[in-house]
């Protein structure tokens, strides 16, 4: 299996034509964020997770969390959203203000 290392100069771009396959496999690095795309058609990850559909993880209609939670949030602004556990035990529905519904086990319920 033949990988593409391409290498991100910090504040920089990389060029595509620039970059080496090689038959090694590539060595863990550690980055601060990436991002692709611009404004709101964009795909973030930074320390809180990943997120696509705004260049701000607080108002992004899907995001994954660290833990690996996924929320599908509203378009139309008034908050509410989905969310589904990592461990897939759990779907919860809220309208913006209170958790409408639970599905899956619960750990005190609401």
């Amino acid at each position: 299996m033949q990988f593409r290392n391409i290498v991100l100069p910090e504040g920089g771009n990389a060029n595509p034509l620039e970059s080496q396959a090689t038959n090694q496999v590539p060595k863990a690095g550690v980055f601060s964020s990436m991002e692709f795309g611009a404004g709101n058609k964009t795909f973030k990850g930074d320390e809180r997770g990943i997120w696509m559909g705004s260049s701000d993880w607080n108002t992004a209609p899907f995001r994954v969390d660290m833990q690996g939670n996924y929320y599908l949030y509203s378009l139309n602004g008034d908050g509410g959203y989905i969310m589904i556990s990592a461990d897939l035990s759990q779907i919860l529905v809220n309208d913006g203000n209170t958790d409408l519904m639970l599905f899956g086990r619960q750990d005190g319920g609401f």
